[in-house]
């Protein structure tokens, strides 16, 4: 009996090394790899989402500046429009103009500018 108690502790000390050599790995190496590479997949997120909000960023800006320049277009165009009218009634470039030829020229330049605000926004 006493050689099966000492067969028997001998195998529970086996198997409690065992166990904790099996644990010992699993939170030492397996476990800290896990929750590494967890770390890495979010700094790829975040990564990510920084050149997200750096690319939104630069299209607002792109955006802002084709708006900017849309809208000088169009007011280049009015006052270019404004002034040839003017010159064929024998007025300065800026002087005033009947109603008739007045209203097409700012209807037009008010229709650019919509169309430019439509295109690239506000």
């Amino acid at each position: 009996m006493d050689k099966m108690k000492k067969a028997l502790m001998i195998v529970a000390i086996v198997a409690i090394v065992v166990i904790a050599a099996s644990m010992l790995y699993y939170f030492v190496f397996v476990k800290t790899e896990k929750e590494r590479a967890e770390i890495k997949i979010q700094e790829q997120k975040l990564e990510l989402e920084k050149e997200k909000q750096q690319d939104e960023k630069q299209q607002k800006i792109i955006k802002e500046v084709q708006l900017n320049t849309c809208l000088q277009q169009a007011r280049d165009n009015y006052e270019a429009d404004w002034a040839a009218a003017c010159k064929a009634l024998g007025e300065p470039e800026d002087g005033s103009l009947p109603g008739y030829l007045a209203d097409p020229i700012n209807q037009h330049y008010k229709d650019a500018r919509d169309e430019c605000i439509k295109l690239y926004g506000e």
